[in-house]
């Protein structure tokens, strides 16, 4: 976080076709974490305690979890509109695209803007769902390199809010062996009779 000149580490965890786990540290201060097993969505904090993720705050976790193991763009959306010229967007010639998730997660339209020249996608604009609500979200990709045989971003920079948090990749890692127990709530939580029910329906 640039302005606070807070440090933090974050390991996200995916498994296909939807799920998905997050870990966050900001030493001294925070500990989160959240999943979605594919049924079940929940988050525990060392502040808030555990709880269970509902609404549309599932909705965007559940669809965070398949875009997230999706390798190609028509896997995350059902449509994609180019836009008929070229943008620039940081200096930089860029295809403008639209795209719409599968409306069953009832999210915003995404803004993708890719780089005309390498082809590899520069900037996301989108609607981020929490409990705590929407917020307009940027992300910015850049550093690509090449893990097994995939141009992935080294650094990324997110504004929300008006906070700008820079993350830098130190590791990544793909066809690893990962019990499905990683992306269960932890014992403590027992999920609602409904919740397998409800990941999607408002």
């Amino acid at each position: 976080m640039v302005m606070m000149k807070i440090k933090f580490t974050s390991t996200s965890i995916v498994a296909v076709p939807d799920k998905i786990k997050t870990i966050t540290d900001i030493p001294g201060m925070l500990h989160q974490e959240q999943g979605f097993n594919g049924k079940v969505g929940w988050k525990f904090n060392n502040r808030m305690g555990f709880q269970f993720v509902k609404g549309d705050a599932l909705n965007f976790l559940k669809y965070s979890a398949i875009a997230e193991n999706a390798t190609r763009l028509e896997e995350r959306y059902e449509k994609i509109e180019l836009a008929p010229e070229f943008v620039m967007i940081d200096g930089i010639k860029c295809y403008k695209l639209t795209c719409y998730p599968p409306q069953v997660y009832h999210l915003s339209p995404q803004i993708i803007y890719i780089n005309s020249k390498t082809y590899l996608i520069h900037k996301i604009k989108l609607d981020a769902v929490s409990d705590m609500g929407t917020v307009t979200t940027t992300v910015t990709l850049s550093d690509y390199k090449k893990f097994f045989g995939r141009m992935v971003p080294t650094n990324t920079t997110m504004v929300q809010m008006n906070i700008t948090i820079k993350m830098h990749l130190l590791s990544f890692k793909i066809n690893q062996s990962i019990p499905n127990s990683t992306f269960d709530p932890p014992p403590k939580m027992i999920a609602p009779k409904q919740q397998a029910g409800q990941t999607v329906d408002k």
